[in-house]
């Protein structure tokens, strides 16, 4: 009895001392239509009786069924009149059984979706209350929403869940409670809020936790993340988030930082949560970024210059402690903070050097046009005679010989004389970009040099594009010996 009382409305719906001194006389009315919502959805009813009771035992069975109320009918043997004497323990028993019965939840969903909240749909095939549970971890919930739906309670439920902190992955489960007071709670679901930079989508994402004492790393894509021990002062641990945003919408909305061109089409989120209300702004130890990067995302880029910046929500700040492996093509920079992160470089024109030899470009019959990395200049009418423009052009041209072989993706002042060689011829290099660096426009040149003094008869022959020996011979045979 003591347990059965502490069901919602169990001293009204349950027999009393007073029922018991008058004949067991229950006012069918107030039973019915005040108490009548609990009883369709569970069996909380247990009638039974003997001798001269057994006609309202089927009267109140026959009022019961007529309203489609739940409830179970029980054939009793004599007993004497008193509340010790079985019956009453014979029902609670029966009625604790019949009360473990719990909800089925189904058809759970999410939808209108913001930056800060986002409402949370699903059905129980019994009535009963509402409440989520929510974290950015799935196997620890810090955060419920009030539990609602508990004096009516209901079979198609949803809540709003609000106060969210945006472009954030969170994990949710729902729950409901019947008017017995058994709980269903669901398996783990997930979401993300909008409000990431530019509007932009979030096109994939990874996460993981760290503790302090150990630290930890996580990849996704062109991204790695390396997060000391020891990251936060006073954290222990804490959920590190990583997403790829989709770029097109991202760099339609924000420009690149002034004078520096994007390297690929990629841009990640990092966020770092010590629960799911709280970010962490700022960390105690570096935290280490390497992305990586291909060929084709660098043309025309200054390899050796490539630089991960940081943005801020309203300007780009370049990390520190930046490196470049040229030979496993990554970018690796440190940051104590978090938000959006992508990779640049600087052209190869802007990174040329104001100022020295200007470099023959091409020559006419009627004018000599000369091109430096600042300006183009036009030799007035008339010009020099040919010969003698053609000595000058000898006598401005540097080294021809090269000691060590050359190739797409090196920087060095080797291939700052190559680039000088072949731009003075521009039916070679009509680019005629002098920037030290051996990028796609530097290795087309070689290709046609290559071609145009028979170094290589095929474009699949090995080495095309490649200075080896037998290019570097050529190299100083027509350009140590004539124009």
């Amino acid at each position: 009895m003591s347990l059965y009382n502490t069901f919602e409305g169990g001293a009204t719906n349950y027999g009393t001392q007073a029922n018991f001194d008058n004949n067991y006389r229950l006012t069918t009315s107030t039973l019915l239509e005040t108490y009548k919502t609990p009883f369709l959805s569970s069996n909380r009813i247990w009638i039974n009786g003997y001798a001269n009771f057994r006609n309202d035992v089927i009267n109140f069975n026959t009022v019961l069924n007529s309203s489609s109320i739940q409830h179970t009918t029980a054939a009793e043997v004599s007993r004497t009149h008193a509340w010790t004497s079985g019956w009453v323990a014979t029902a609670a028993a029966g009625l604790y059984a019949n009360s473990i019965v719990t909800s089925t939840i189904t058809n759970i969903s999410s939808s209108s979706v913001s930056s800060s909240s986002i409402t949370i749909t699903w059905t129980t095939n019994l009535a009963a209350s509402s409440k989520v549970d929510f974290s950015v971890t799935s196997t620890s919930y810090d955060s419920s929403t009030t539990e609602s739906n508990t004096s009516t309670r209901v079979t198609s439920h949803s809540v709003n869940v609000s106060s969210l902190l945006p472009c954030t992955s969170f994990y949710y489960r729902v729950r409901s409670k019947t008017y017995i007071l058994n709980e269903t709670t669901s398996t783990a679901k997930a979401f993300l809020t909008s409000g990431c930079s530019g509007d932009a989508a979030v096109t994939s994402s990874s996460a993981a936790t760290f503790t302090s004492s150990t630290g930890g790393s996580i990849t996704l894509s062109t991204i790695t993340l390396s997060v000391p021990a020891a990251f936060k002062s006073g954290v222990s641990s804490a959920e590190f988030q990583t997403k790829q945003l989709n770029g097109a919408t991202f760099f339609s909305a924000i420009t690149s930082p002034s004078g520096k061109s994007r390297v690929g089409n990629e841009v990640y989120n990092l966020k770092a949560l010590s629960s799911s209300t709280s970010t962490i702004s700022d960390f105690s130890s570096p935290l280490t970024i390497t992305m990586t990067y291909s060929l084709s995302d660098i043309s025309g880029l200054v390899e050796s210059g490539l630089t991960i910046y940081r943005y801020d929500g309203s300007s780009w700040n370049a990390l520190s402690g930046c490196s470049v492996d040229t030979t496993a093509r990554t970018v690796t920079c440190t940051t104590i903070q978090f938000s959006d992160f992508a990779l640049f470089g600087a052209a190869q024109a802007a990174a040329q050097s104001s100022g020295g030899t200007a470099i023959p470009y091409n020559v006419f019959s009627e004018k000599i046009i000369f091109v430096s990395a600042t300006s183009t200049v036009t030799l007035p009418h008339p010009p020099k005679p040919v010969s003698t423009v053609v000595k000058d052009l000898k006598s401005a041209l540097p080294s021809a010989i090269f000691k060590r072989p050359l190739y797409q993706g090196i920087a060095s002042d080797d291939v700052r004389r190559l680039q000088k060689l072949l731009a003075s011829k521009p039916q070679i290099y009509p680019e005629g970009r002098i920037t030290g660096y051996f990028g796609v426009l530097t290795k087309k040149a070689v290709q046609r040099f290559q071609l145009q003094y028979h170094v290589i008869n095929s474009t699949a022959q090995v080495g095309f594009g490649y200075v080896g020996p037998a290019t570097r011979v050529k190299l100083k045979e027509v350009f140590g010996n004539n124009l």
